[in-house]
Parts: C-alpha cells; sequence; structure tokens
C-alpha cells in the first residue's frame, strides 16, 4: 500500500487540502473518486489532476480519466471500449 504522502509532496497547497479534507491515507483510496467527481474539489484542476495521473501511473494504479478523454468521448456516443 502507497502512502498518500508520495501524492501529496507534489501538489500545490490548495489540492493538498482538497485530499486531507478526505481523510485518504493511501493511493488505493482514490479507487472511491472518479476523475470528475475529483475535478468539483475546490483546488483541483485539469493540471493537478494530471499530476495525480502521473503518481498513481507510477505505482502501477490506474489513472483517472480526464474531461474529453477518447474513452469518454466514445462512451457519450454509445461505443463500447474493452481495455
Amino acid at each position: 500500500m502507497v502512502p498518500m504522502i508520495r501524492l501529496l509532496d507534489r501538489l500545490p497547497e490548495e489540492a493538498r487540502t482538497a485530499f486531507l479534507q478526505r481523510d485518504l491515507t493511501i493511493l488505493n483510496d482514490l479507487n472511491r473518486f472518479s476523475g470528475r467527481e475529483m475535478l468539483r474539489w475546490e483546488g483541483m484542476s485539469v493540471p493537478v489532476l494530471q499530476t495525480v495521473n502521473a503518481v498513481l501511473k507510477e505505482n502501477h494504479l490506474a489513472p483517472k480519466l480526464l474531461p474529453g478523454c477518447e474513452i469518454l468521448e466514445r462512451a457519450k456516443q454509445g461505443i463500447t471500449v474493452l481495455l
């Protein structure tokens, strides 16, 4: 289990606060949230979510989908994407 501090150390203060307010202790805790949901948190932005994704990938965890990504666009069209 990877501690959340690996991510928090790379975030700006306002984004770090958003994570701390949710009592997240390990990176796997992020599985409870979608990228869209996280972007509604105060202090979050697409660049911050890209940093989150970089840390998730570095630790062999699934990244969050960003708005406008190919998978979400295909889903809007009713196309199922198998990974």
